[in-house]
């Protein structure tokens, strides 16, 4: 029996791995309907027939180097078995798309519940900073205010890290969970034993991280739309001259050197030449140009654009995938699915930046607790003070202008 893999569940996406190198190892994934998918390939072998990946149903075909890693996003929208394979489609894997198998909050779910939770944070520094609060109701009050985003922002986050570490992996997810854990575990321990506590840190981490990715998945919904607006704009049916006589086909039946009719009002099937008649074409929703485009013969025509005025008939050039719209379709796909070069370069950084900070927060306690000790009046700390300093590190260096920063700039 074929094993199915399930892709896990990070931060309201689901992640998976396949190795290309004799097949795809898995070969066989599971993903869930409507949430969306990062399914990263690693080409381990020098193949030709490797050098693309193709997700036909979803209209997506990147290329992929050698000993390179490649991450293909979409939204998996259709129940069943799917195909993909290498662009020769010699080497074949499968998804299943299956129901949700719980509902779990979303990420716009997760971010209102957030600033619910940091309202009242807010009111409670402004009321510390003009003495309206003393310090102890502001100790509790951070406490119970954190404590629910810890549990609703924080969950996913700290499973991607967890995930992470288990692959001996590090990214943004790990410091913004390794920096709040320790921010609210060491604020919970200060609670009790009269110290400083530093619970707002946490909270207004996971708020500016969420209120990133919030805006990073509304620029991918608003190219979703506009994939569908151009799609809208494409024309159905076309009157084609068969044996003499024009007569209404589907567009998908429409073959380069067809002659086709278009009357006044009437969208132009495809792009071609033309070659009997005179009209204007409104090419605003191509071309952006608000004034209509005379054309007479021998001019070119844009499929779905609109014929204002005289009846034309044109020879078909382009067809199917070739059309301008389509280009301009499949642009918008590939804009959508790849990613910026800044967020492959945010990805490097995070894999060397994780670790160097985690190291630079142990050295810092060892400085202050074990090698200032014996000049502990002039420079040396006490192990709380010392461990302060160590988590200060950690939170400080939480990357909230990455997580933040670079959606903002695509949004």
């Amino acid at each position: 029996m074929t094993e199915i893999v399930k892709a896990s569940l990070e931060n309201g996406i689901q992640k998976i791995h396949i190795r290309a190198e004799k097949g795809y190892h898995p070969a066989n994934i599971q993903l869930q309907k409507g949430i969306p998918a990062e399914i990263t390939f690693h080409r381990a072998t020098p193949s030709n027939c490797y050098k693309e990946i193709l997700f036909e149903e979803e209209g997506i075909l990147e290329p992929i180097g050698v000993d390179e890693e490649k991450t293909i996003r979409f939204t998996p929208q259709e129940l069943g078995q799917h195909e993909f394979s290498c662009g020769m489609k010699m080497q074949k894997g499968s998804y299943t798309v299956v129901e949700k198998t719980r509902k779990s909050l979303s990420l716009l779910q997760r971010f209102w519940i957030t600033s619910i939770f940091t309202v009242p944070l807010v009111i409670l520094m402004i009321g510390m900073s003009t003495g309206g609060i003393s310090h102890q109701v502001l100790r509790w009050g951070t406490f119970l205010a954190t404590t629910p985003i810890m549990l609703v922002a924080g969950g996913p986050y700290i499973q991607s890290a967890w995930a992470s570490f288990k692959k001996h992996n590090a990214n943004m997810d790990t410091l913004v969970a390794l920096g709040t854990l320790v921010a609210y575990f060491y604020s919970l321990v200060a609670l009790f034993a009269g110290l400083p506590v530093y619970f707002e840190s946490a909270a207004f981490i996971f708020f500016f991280v969420l209120m990133g990715a919030v805006f990073e998945e509304k620029m991918r919904k608003n190219t979703s739309q506009a994939v569908e607006k151009l799609l809208d704009l494409q024309a159905k049916t076309a009157e084609v001259l068969r044996e003499d006589n024009y007569v209404q086909v589907p567009l998908d039946q429409v073959k380069v050197g067809d002659l086709i009719r278009v009357r006044p009002g009437e969208k132009i099937a495809v792009d071609g030449v033309v070659v009997e008649g005179i009209s204007s074409i409104d090419e605003s929703m191509v071309t952006g140009e608000s004034l209509p485009v005379d054309k007479t013969v021998g001019d070119t025509v844009i499929g779905s654009t609109i014929n204002n005025s005289g009846t034309l008939v044109f020879r078909a050039e382009k067809v199917g995938s070739e059309t301008v719209l389509a280009q301009i379709v499949d642009f918008v796909k590939k804009a959508q699915t790849s990613r910026a070069p800044i967020q492959d370069l945010t990805d490097k950084i995070s894999g060397i930046f994780v670790p160097a900070v985690v190291i630079l927060g142990i050295v810092t306690f060892w400085v202050w607790f074990v090698l200032l000790r014996d000049s502990v009046v002039v420079l040396g700390a006490s192990f709380v003070s010392s461990l302060l300093y160590g988590v200060a590190v950690l939170i400080i260096a939480c990357p909230c202008a990455l997580g933040l920063a670079t959606p903002t700039a695509l949004w």
